[in-house]
């Protein structure tokens, strides 16, 4: 197993956030490191029960701006695999590992300022880093919405389900004023 200790002395320039990433050749080199890790743990295996642990201890020090729970979710969901053509049902189904520590994303909008300024860090670094477009997002939220009536009767799939359809429309307005005041 990998030691982590060395990330509590981690530099904070060294730190993966909105800006840095634009510039910072270190701060893209040790996300590319992260990334390649990340993908190749196999989540849901038994074999491998330490996996959510070890991601959400390098999510608090690596991504010390974001919100480690809607970090690993929107994580999870970008290296899911699916099974039909429907990957917010498939996503929603699984067993979900990621971001398993942290704040809540609890659909609504937050008022405490700090909180608030996490989730934004968050959405920036989705929209920078994970790649999903506009029609890709729009189609989500779609995919979500229609599965309301399916989960209405199981109330941990039917809060899944709502939980990913408020994601991804958060991420969708945060993109659109990106665009807007670019």
């Amino acid at each position: 197993m990998i030691q982590f200790k060395i990330l509590k002395h981690f530099p904070n320039a060294w730190k993966i956030d909105s800006e840095g990433i634009k510039t910072n050749a270190i701060q893209r080199l040790v996300y590319e490191n992260f990334y390649e890790w990340g993908h190749h743990q196999p989540l849901g295996s038994a074999a491998h029960q330490e996996t959510p642990f070890l991601f959400d201890k390098v999510v608090k020090y690596i991504f010390a701006k974001a919100d480690p729970i809607l970090w690993g979710r929107f994580f999870e969901f970008a290296w899911s695999p699916w099974s039909d053509d429907n990957r917010v049902k498939s996503f929603i189904e699984r067993d979900w590992n990621l971001g398993l520590f942290g704040r809540s994303f609890a659909g609504t909008e937050p008022t405490n300022e700090a909180i608030a300024n996490q989730i934004q860090e968050t959405l920036e670094l989705v929209r920078l880093l994970l790649g999903f477009d506009k029609s890709e997002i729009e189609k989500f939220i779609e995919e979500a919405k229609a599965l309301e009536p399916t989960y209405r009767e199981d109330r941990v799939l039917s809060k899944r389900r709502e939980e990913v359809q408020i994601m991804f429309e958060h991420l969708l307005s945060h993109i659109i004023k990106a665009r807007s005041s670019a």
